[in-house]
């Protein structure tokens, strides 16, 4: 999360004055006043010369303590339940198969190597998606032409993605298992999707937070 610098300028003045010296009255001779290093003045008989002030400003830089953002409460409470939550949390769809799991992976098969970010999950063709807590729906947008969802449960995010239909619109609450679409095929014709778990910008294995089977 951003964070919000404030700094603010004062002005601060000194005025310096340098009072005048009586000069001499009893004699006739010159009398000499000094106002500063750069000002002299002659009198005589005692005369006098009144001295004037110069005022300087000096501006100093004033630094405010650094501000941290005020979490909202209702964020608080929602990432505050969400990780009681860790590891009851239910599947995104009723009938699932971990088919990559998250981090790096190797398909052997066919020579490909890759780094997961979430789970992918084969399951049954147009299978019901559902959301695994309580949230709000951040964004709903398509990745290479399959539509995703985006649900923000105070600092922690999920994603359902690879959806041939969505149900929820951006802004809208949702609860726990509420429908949020439906499941797209693979490239093999079976059901897939792509649950993915985010604590604010990074990704965490979905497996540690969902039920064992």
């Amino acid at each position: 999360m951003l964070k919000w610098m404030a700094t603010t300028l004062a002005a601060l003045t000194i005025a310096i004055s340098l009072p005048a010296q009586k000069s001499s009255k009893k004699f006739g001779y010159l009398a000499i006043q000094k106002v500063n290093s750069k000002d002299f003045y002659t009198g005589t008989g005692g005369g006098r010369k009144k001295s004037s002030s110069k005022k300087s400003t000096v501006k100093v830089k004033k630094e405010t303590k650094k501000k941290e953002p005020v979490e909202a409460p209702e964020i608080t409470r929602l990432s505050g339940n969400f990780e009681h939550c860790k590891g009851k949390l239910p599947w995104p769809v009723d009938k699932a198969l971990v088919k990559i799991h998250f981090g790096p992976y190797k398909i052997p098969e066919v020579d490909v190597i890759g780094n997961n970010p979430g789970l992918t999950l084969a399951t049954e063709p147009n299978a019901e998606v559902k959301a695994v807590f309580e949230g709000e729906v951040l964004s709903v947008f398509n990745v290479e032409g399959n539509r995703s969802v985006m649900v923000r449960h105070g600092r922690y995010f999920t994603v359902y993605a690879n959806l041939a239909s969505v149900n929820v619109t951006k802004g809208q609450k949702v609860t726990a298992e509420q429908l949020v679409g439906t499941a797209d095929n693979s490239s093999d014709g079976h059901g897939e999707i792509e649950f993915i778990l985010m604590r604010e910008r990074t990704n965490i294995d979905p497996a540690k937070w969902i039920r064992k089977k």
